[in-house]
């Protein structure tokens, strides 16, 4: 080969491999955490049977530019959920079984996302801020985040009572400060609107980094109370039949307290706009090297799920539409798919990936215990890859802090409800707390032919009228689930 062409051939492999995304190549995460949004809701997860959806323009966009993930799992509710994804640990390693109030709270010995990034850092800076809802703390610790790696916090450690009423925390590591958003009397507008307040806060910190970042953005929208948006972040044809109905931004819709499908589909609605204006707002040379994440809490509100799903089976529960949650990545280094994944993730793994996609490996030593994700990067670059975990755990327990210190050790008398699953994607184990009896309930189900949970196996596999390969599978989880999580 002649010196000239040797020279352009290696010219070429080095551009190529330079403009190629790298793990931690001056990358930045955005984490964005769906309240309350099961996976029938959103189109690109079509293998369940659909509701009457709200139009979705940027999440359906997301999802066709990008990687959807069809085998993804939280925790049956808030707080569990994002326990697991901030710390990468099961619930009964930080207690966090149930949602937090006045009386329980993350332990601050766990380490989060943002600490162990800082801790894997190697000398580089990497920003984290995180905005929205956090509710992993009590009201009075909510100037902890920014002592957990956070340098700047904007939101709420619980839920808001008000969409336009409400009390917003603004933190960094020198303190804390509140402000009343909005009023009971409004204004009913982007101002005080919960979403667009979230949207436009983390937009002015992620816009002011000038070093790689990572933002973890948590709406409160759909969550209730069900009211109107304001008609800004509402399509042309919405607004029309609300001004038909006299429906005016922050009425409530269904009453306090009420489930509501029209209110809930309103501020689905809401919040895909605000995603949208999110992400499009990113300066572009922040935005190009820019993996998003988003990722649901739980399952949809029970009430709120038409049949043929169970209303009893929906957020809350240990079953599929409690658990399963919607996982969509997109952005820089993420290969597009039009089948999507399969690969089995559970929201544990959010921590793992993130580190890994920063190149922060080494910070992982910085964790409390042992850590239970598995990260799912190499999916997001090569997508017909089926990952590394082979079963995915669900557990919902109260009081919060029962399994601590001894997570081994299961005093199920102390328990007012302790549900667990464990699958392997295609069978699933499930064992339920009855505390009126004091005894474990088990139920097994074939999830590939009976994805709605209707025929329980157990019966079966006890009487050993089963097929061999099932009952040993079924036995298999059983036993892994009294190893992981005891009995």
């Amino acid at each position: 080969m002649r010196a000239p062409l040797r020279f352009l051939v290696a010219l070429f492999l080095w551009s190529a491999a330079s403009s190629a995304p790298r793990l931690g190549d001056e990358r930045n995460v955005l984490l964005v955490v769906l309240d309350d949004v099961g996976i029938e809701q959103i189109a690109a997860f079509g293998d369940v049977p659909p509701v009457v959806r709200a139009p979705l323009p940027n999440l359906d966009r997301l999802a066709a530019e990008g990687l959807t993930f069809h085998r993804a799992y939280g925790n049956p509710s808030c707080s569990p959920t994002r326990a697991l994804l901030q710390t990468g640990r099961y619930a009964f390693r930080t207690g966090i079984g149930r949602t937090t109030g006045q009386q329980s709270g993350l332990p601050l010995g766990e380490a989060t996302i943002a600490e162990v990034l800082q801790a894997g850092a190697a000398g580089r800076r990497i920003a984290c801020g995180m905005f929205g809802k956090w509710h992993l703390y009590r009201h009075a610790d909510a100037r902890l985040v920014a002592t957990q790696g956070y340098e700047r916090f904007e939101g709420t450690v619980q839920n808001v009572p008000d969409h336009f009423d409400w009390e917003e925390i603004a933190a960094d590591v020198s303190g804390a400060s509140t402000r009343r958003v909005g009023s009971g009397l409004g204004p009913y507008d982007e101002t005080t609107f919960s979403a667009s307040v979230t949207r436009a806060a983390a937009l002015r910190w992620i816009n002011a980094q000038s070093s790689p970042f990572f933002a973890c953005v948590a709406f409160h929208a759909p969550h209730e109370p069900y009211q109107i948006p304001p008609y800004s972040v509402l399509s042309a044809s919405t607004v029309t039949n609300l001004r038909q109905a006299r429906l005016l931004p922050g009425q409530q819709v269904g009453g306090s307290g009420n489930a509501s499908p029209y209110g809930y589909a309103l501020l689905l609605e809401a919040l895909d706009t605000e995603i949208g204006r999110l992400i499009e707002g990113i300066d572009p040379e922040l935005r190009q090297r820019t993996t998003i994440l988003i990722v649901g809490d739980n399952g949809t509100p029970g009430a709120l799920l038409p049949p043929p799903h169970q209303s009893s089976r929906g957020k809350h529960s240990i079953y599929e539409s409690g658990i399963r949650v919607p996982l969509i990545a997109s952005g820089y280094g993420v290969e597009s798919c039009d089948d999507g994944s399969h690969a089995l993730i559970s929201a544990v793994d959010l921590l793992p990936t993130i580190i890994d996609l920063m190149g922060c490996d080494a910070g992982i030593s910085a964790t409390a215990g042992p850590l239970d994700g598995q990260s799912f990067a190499r999916v997001l670059a090569d997508p017909s890859y089926g990952g590394e975990r082979t079963l995915v755990f669900a557990q919902l327990f109260e009081p919060n802090g029962a399994y601590v210190p001894q997570p081994q050790v299961v005093a199920s008398s102390r328990y007012a409800r302790h549900d667990r699953s464990l699958s392997d994607g295609e069978l699933k184990y499930v064992r339920r707390w009855n505390a009126t009896t004091r005894r474990y309930a088990d139920e097994a189900y074939h999830l590939t032919v009976d994805p709605l949970e209707i025929f329980d196996l157990h019966p079966s596999l006890a009487a050993g009228a089963l097929a061999p390969e099932i009952a040993q599978r079924l036995h298999s989880l059983a036993k892994a689930m009294e190893q992981l999580s005891g009995r």
